[in-house]
């Protein structure tokens, strides 16, 4: 992973193939530092699904902001109809947190979305 931007509220990295350094991925996390959480996102380019890349790009990346950031939790949500992005939040330690009707709008429909998280004990074995 290559350090994409830094900016106060949000941290995103490109995913990179190693011998290329081709960007097929990009993953992220915004925070929101009042109450010590971060919001996990990402994407994957479509030749390189189902390969691990993203299990492998988001497990360090919570890894490394429960390491070096002041978070307590981190959250992921994906649509229904992308049971595979669920898959790799499951993979990665997140716990299922449940279905939330009508939560955001996309193409100026209502669309349901499944939440997920991890908490620092999770990772860091620390109250």
């Amino acid at each position: 992973m290559i350090q994409a931007n830094v900016a106060g509220k949000h941290l995103s990295f490109a995913v990179c193939l190693k011998d290329t350094l081709e960007i097929i991925a990009d993953c992220g996390i915004g925070f929101e530092t009042k109450h010590a959480r971060g919001e996990l996102g990402y994407w994957c380019g479509q030749p390189y699904r189902g390969q691990g890349f993203m299990k492998e790009a988001t497990r360090a990346l919570i890894e490394y902001v429960f390491s070096n950031m002041d978070l307590h939790r981190v959250q992921a949500c994906h649509f229904p109809s992308n049971p595979a992005s669920g898959r790799i939040l499951l993979a990665i330690g997140m716990q299922y947190e449940g279905l939330l009707r009508g939560y955001v709008q996309k193409n100026g429909l209502p669309q349901d979305v499944i939440y997920y998280s991890i908490l620092r004990s999770d990772v860091m074995n620390v109250q």
